[in-house]
């Protein structure tokens, strides 16, 4: 949680960096309810071996996976750094991330029942989850500890952390930017039928809009009520505010 106390401002392309915004951030409770907890049919992926879901939601926190190397340097290493020849080295000390084995791990805790499907309360909580190499070399196996004690003993704390250091600024919990997928009808009732409910063969579509809107949820900072504000008595849903971001009308063909 101390980590969440530091929040480096984003200016470009513009100013987004609001209090409690949280814009083009990857949500880590990426799964959707309830649709993302059914067993699918679609098999498992490559190096995985728990089945996955048919609906998946996981293309943006693969985008942000994708970047980022993990390091190794392995107890036969010890003069790699002191070579005459660095650049006659073979052997690799950096990985990209096996996405599938990683997020294997991360759905493993969202759909763990037993513990009540707990979710990732804060981006911080990245700093739990085992990020999986996919070279070869760096196989894991089934023991994070022989990896790191036995194998790569000589890989310094400060690059065992640094990939965490790129993917946590941008990740969250609180995603504050919705797009809302909408179908909307002008109804002429008619005489008779009741008002609560749709007669398809006695009512008439007089229109139709179908479309989208992108929304986002803020807090205003200059906004006076902000001074009430007590985290034990008052929740912060009250102090949101909403503003339409984008529009878009889909074709009715």
């Amino acid at each position: 949680m101390f980590l969440d106390l530091f929040n480096l401002p984003v200016v470009e392309p513009y100013a987004i960096s609001e209090p409690l915004a949280t814009s083009g951030k990857i949500n880590l409770n990426y799964v959707i309810a309830p649709f993302g907890y059914a067993r699918g049919e679609s098999g498992n992926n490559p190096g995985t071996s728990n089945p996955r879901s048919y609906l998946r939601r996981d293309t943006g926190l693969r985008g942000v996976l994708k970047s980022v190397y993990v390091m190794g340097v392995p107890n036969t290493q010890s003069d790699g750094g002191h070579t005459e020849d660095p650049n006659g080295q073979s052997y690799k000390f950096r990985s990209p991330i096996d996405l599938n084995r990683t997020l294997e791990a991360m759905e493993t805790r969202l759909k763990a029942q037993n513990d009540g499907y707990p979710l990732f309360r804060s981006a911080s909580e990245i700093c739990t989850v085992d990020l999986y190499p996919a070279e070869a070399q760096f196989n894991v196996g089934g023991n994070w500890n022989t990896y790191w004690k036995d194998r790569f003993a000589l890989t310094g704390d400060n690059m065992r952390e640094r990939p965490y250091a790129h993917i946590y600024p941008r990740v969250t919990t609180k995603s504050n930017v919705y797009t809302v997928h909408m179908r909307c009808q002008t109804i002429r009732k008619a005489k008779g039928t009741p008002v609560n409910e749709f007669d398809p063969d006695k009512d008439a579509v007089l229109g139709e809009y179908r479309g989208s809107a992108t929304i986002e949820r803020f807090v205003d900072p200059n906004d006076s009520e902000l001074l009430k504000y007590d985290e034990k008595r008052n929740k912060l849903d009250s102090y949101y505010r909403y503003r339409v971001i984008n529009t878009k009308q889909f074709s009715s063909r």
